[in-house]
């Protein structure tokens, strides 16, 4: 038997003999353990069966380091030089402009300043009427120049010339403040108040009388006091406006006589207990 296979064994038949035995040996391990290297060799019905519900989501992680910073980016180019606007007028209508104007013209496009709409033309003035007339009109004592246009009156009063004197009948008016003495005389104090006639007198046109009033009292010589204050020919009447103490009070300045009485003005006295007192006022005097 066995020189039988001696007889018959060749180098092929030895090759197929080996290869045989280890296919067998193969088919055996397979058998007993099978080897998967790729989920292609899975049915996918069976892959569908193996995935598993999705879990709950982990908890936050920790911030990652910062980033480096990017690198600088390149320069951009240039940009065009800008042109200088052209400007040139016009008249008439052009775009929103009924009156002319000035079209700037630039490389944006163009824009317009417009004019503005002209006015009317003005009524025709009146010439005034101009008439000159002497002694007193309206505010004017010394004469002047009256003007009457459509819409009424204006008078241009004179001043007063330089150097004359107040005629009879003629008003004046100003104001004065007393000023107190530092001497003490028999438990008072002297207080004096210089008045000045803006029109200097003549001898005949002196006051005769004084008056000394409150600054709204009156008198039958003294009507009125204020810009409208009024006197009897012959009469300055003194409105006294301020005093410390005030009129009527214990310790107030009170009159006691006039001295110095000359073309251009007067000195009132008053008497006062403290040298603190002190008294401001207005006076109208109408020559005699």
């Amino acid at each position: 038997m066995l020189s039988f296979i001696r007889r018959r064994l060749t180098v092929a038949n030895g090759v197929l003999v080996i290869t045989l035995v280890l296919a067998m040996s193969g088919g055996a391990y397979a058998a007993s353990k099978i080897l998967i290297t790729s989920i292609k060799e899975i049915s996918p019905k069976v892959v569908k069966q193996l995935k598993g519900e999705r879990g709950p989501s982990g908890e936050k992680g920790a911030p990652g380091p910062e980033g480096k910073a990017g690198e600088k980016g390149t320069a951009g180019a240039e940009g065009k030089a800008g042109t200088t606007p052209s400007m040139k007028e016009f008249t008439g209508k052009s775009g929103s402009c009924n009156e002319g104007g000035v079209e700037f013209t630039a490389s944006a496009g163009k824009d317009l300043a417009c004019n503005g709409v002209k006015g009317t033309n003005g009524k025709e003035g009146e010439t005034p009427v101009i008439k000159e007339f002497t002694g007193k009109s309206g505010n004017c004592n010394e004469g002047g120049v009256e003007f009457t246009t459509g819409a009424g009156k204006v008078l241009a009063c004179n001043g007063r010339s330089a150097g004359g004197t107040l005629e009879k009948g003629k008003t004046e008016r100003g104001t004065f403040i007393m000023t107190m003495t530092a001497a003490e005389k028999k438990g008072h104090h002297e207080g004096l108040a210089q008045i000045t006639y803006p029109v200097p007198l003549v001898g005949s046109t002196l006051p005769t009388q004084i008056e000394v009033l409150g600054e709204k009292d009156t008198s039958a010589n003294c009507a009125k006091s204020g810009p409208e204050a009024t006197a009897a020919e012959g009469v300055l009447c003194v409105y006294i406006a301020n005093s410390l103490p005030a009129t009527g009070e214990s310790g107030a300045p009170e009159y006691q006589t006039e001295f110095d009485n000359d073309p251009y003005g007067c000195v009132l006295e008053f008497n006062a207990e403290s040298q603190a007192s002190y008294l401001t006022g207005e006076w109208v005097l109408t020559a005699s």
